[in-house]
């Protein structure tokens, strides 16, 4: 494929066959005996912008011959009488919707004659593991699929009636009733549909988790209905009515090789919609109800006036999260804790807009008690020694949050507003204050252990993207930390301010020590554009290792490579922006950086520029070190290159001034200008300064200029 789906498959098969009766095609009825497709790949990817992968075409630049439209009847047709699929996988991405379906190990059969006016075209289709997101959300994941169809076409292909049909998803069977007809302009549905098996087994199986080995020797009670209808016209401007009901009444499930049932679970629940206009759905969930080791659980949710959300919900209960082992199997996992919970709210969002919130009753309390959550396939284990959080109409307030995971502690407090309509309408802003302290926050530990790159994973550059700043949050995070470990570095008492707002986390005073100095960071990250996430900091370091921020800073190994060799420390005051990669590393190509260094005392020795300096100069003695002392140097990055202004340092015993500038490939393009007595260098360069009156004998000073260029790894001198 071409931009932008360069090496990407759209699709691929092992094998395709074609079975045709040769004689069909001189009696002008071609007919294909069979069609049969092994192990197809298909994958249908859309971006955002509507481009598709599969708009294959290349466009011509000529323009078309216009086809004149023969009046003559042919009497050629087409047929198959049957086509296979095997081992299929299918993928449908379309990123405009946004939705996925992900389709493996799909099977289907089918044939009709499309000769004649009106057939029954028979299908029969399984998926092994079937997928399904939609806007970010999973709603079906890893479930089986079998659909047995007949399907009545007739009216020129216009018209789709349902016959015998199941759809079976997991234990779950389902039927469809009715037909679908194709217009001009508009789309006529009349269909029903209802479950075929009313047991309370069927839907338990569709539960994530549940459908496990072994699930046919669950032990289960209780009936079960589904059922409801789509009818009447859809086009661009309306859409059929609409009706789904479910009821689950006295069910309970029980594992035979676990102690604890589930009982007395009641649940009833109704989507509908009598008119097609979207906004006059309702939602009702009038019952729901289960007992899960002693302790009952009770909710209910009525929403409706979708133009002006009206809700009404309620919940209720205790979990002791203890028995959960003993009613449902968890391999490999273990949880443990209390949660308790009693929060009711109701009200309309166009009163939560005017923010009249004594019109909003919205009142209740959650509490988390001695919570530990543990997986084989984690590292580390997960602690809420105490969560409360009490709830009303403007705010929710976080009382207590004492958590532990892995290595690291944390607390909070603080408080949270306009949660209600942060949850109702992804417009409202979502508004808080929370203080956070913690002793240890291990953020290697909690990002995973890098496994070791294999030969695929090595050429994946998407492992790591951009982390956007939500644009519907505004939050002030006050924070003390004691110990930050992240990226191989150690961050000692760090504090300060994290302020998120309109997609801009902004960083003020944010205060910590690493690398034997003290930061001080004010500044933002900017994710508005995510295709071109950007930073602006303004730093104020002290006593910052040069070596060591040679190891830890890319930005610094690419501009100043020759830090690597120095020891000494630095302080400095410097602002720098630029943009990021959809990696998170720097685009140096866009860092931007002005500022002033100051090196109390630091050294470079053994480096290929202080040997060639001293072999150029034909110096005597400590030609090979570099000593700087209380040295000023100001310093600008632009357009990938680093200019520093002149300053003084000590070249072994002499006296030396440098400046000039490095680019980011290595090259250099200094001016340095050495103060030495004339006996202290060469006897040809002091024949030569002296034939021109510039020096002779031993106590004349020479001011010796000289050019460095090359490269950092072969620097040259003139």
């Amino acid at each position: 494929n071409r931009a932008p789906f360069e090496g990407h498959k759209l699709f691929g098969a092992k094998s395709l066959s074609v079975a045709i009766n040769l004689m069909s095609i001189y009696n002008g009825d071609m007919r294909l005996k069979g069609l049969y497709l092994n192990g197809p790949e298909i994958y249908v990817k859309v971006l955002e912008d509507g481009s598709a992968n599969y708009d294959i075409a290349i466009a011509s630049d000529e323009e078309e011959t216009p086809i004149e439209e023969s009046t003559e009847t042919t009497q050629f047709s087409f047929s198959i009488d049957h086509w296979e699929i095997n081992n299929a996988h299918i993928i449908y991405d379309d990123a405009t919707l946004p939705f996925l379906l992900d389709l493996e190990n799909l099977s289907h059969t089918g044939n009709g004659d499309f000769t004649q006016d009106v057939f029954d075209l028979t299908t029969n289709t399984t998926v092994e593991n079937m997928n399904v997101k939609y806007d970010g959300v999973e709603y079906i994941s890893n479930k089986q699929l079998l659909v047995d169809l007949i399907l009545e076409i007739g009216d020129d292909f216009s018209k789709y009636t349902f016959k015998d049909n199941l759809i079976k998803l997991n234990e779950f069977a389902f039927a469809f009733d009715g037909f679908v007809a194709m217009k001009e302009e508009d789309i006529d549905t009349d269909i029903t549909f209802s479950s075929n098996d009313n047991t309370f087994k069927s839907i338990l199986s569709l539960v994530p988790g549940i459908f496990l080995e072994g699930f046919e020797d669950i032990q289960t009670e209780g009936e079960f209905s589904f059922g409801g209808f789509v009818k009447g016209v859809y086009n661009e401007s309306r859409m059929p009515a609409f009706n789904l009901n479910m009821e689950v009444k006295n069910a309970m499930f029980k594992y035979p090789d676990l102690p604890t049932a589930v009982t007395d679970i009641n649940v009833k629940t109704t989507i509908n919609n009598m008119d097609g206009v979207i906004d006059n759905t309702v939602v009702d969930v009038s019952k729901f109800h289960v007992n899960m080791g002693g302790n009952p659980f009770d909710a209910t949710l009525q929403v409706s006036e979708l133009n002006d959300v009206k809700w009404d919900v309620k919940v209720k209960g205790n979990i002791d999260l203890n028995n959960v082992s003993k009613m449902v199997p968890m391999e490999g996992t273990t949880l443990a804790g209390l949660i308790n919970m009693d929060l009711q709210s109701k009200g309309r969002l166009s009163v939560l807009e005017a923010e009249q919130y004594d019109q909003l009753p919205t009142n209740g309390n959650m509490t988390i008690k001695d919570f530990k959550y543990t997986d084989e396939t984690l590292d580390y284990d997960v602690i809420l020694s105490a969560v409360e959080v009490s709830f009303d109409p403007q705010k929710m307030d976080l009382k207590t949050f004492d958590a532990k995971i892995g290595n690291s502690d944390m607390q909070m407090n603080g408080v949270v507003s306009n949660y209600i309509g942060y949850v109702l309408d992804d417009k409202q802003v979502l508004v808080g204050k929370v203080n956070f302290t913690s002793t240890l926050l291990d953020l290697d530990e909690l990002a995973g252990e890098e496994e070791a790159p294999t030969e695929e994973a090595a050429t994946d550059t998407t492992a790591m993207e951009v982390i956007p700043v939500p644009d519907n949050i505004d939050f002030i995070l006050n924070s003390s930390i004691k110990t930050v470990k992240v990226s191989d570095m150690t961050l000692q008492n760090a504090s300060g301010d994290i302020i998120v707002k309109d997609g801009v986390a902004n960083l003020s005073d944010l205060k910590f020590n690493t690398l034997g100095g003290a930061f001080v960071v004010n500044g933002a990250y900017n994710t508005k554009d995510i295709s071109k996430p950007s930073y602006d900091f303004k730093l104020d370091i002290k006593d910052l290792s040069i070596s060591e921020s040679f190891k830890t800073f890319n930005t610094v190994q690419k501009f100043a490579p020759i830090a690597e060799n120095m020891v000494g420390n630095l302080s400095t005051k410097m602002g720098i922006s630029g943009l990021l990669l959809q990696d998170m590393t720097p685009d140096l190509n866009s860092v931007a950086a002005e500022g002033l260094l100051n090196i109390a005392k630091a050294a470079l020795k053994g480096s290929s520029v202080t040997t060639g300096l001293a072999k150029v100069a034909n110096l005597k003695t400590n030609g090979d070190e570099l000593t700087m002392n209380d040295v000023l140097m100001g310093f600008t990055i632009e357009d990938g290159k680093l200019n520093v202004q002149p300053f003084d340092l000590k070249l072994g015993n002499y006296k030396a001034n440098v400046g000039g500038t490095s680019t980011l490939a290595g090259d250099l393009d200094y001016n340095m200008t050495l103060n030495i007595p004339a006996g202290a260098i060469g006897g040809q360069v002091n024949s030569l300064l002296s034939q021109y009156g510039a020096g002779g004998g031993n106590s004349n000073t020479i001011v010796l200029p000289i050019k460095i260029g090359g490269t950092i790894d072969d620097p040259k001198y003139s």
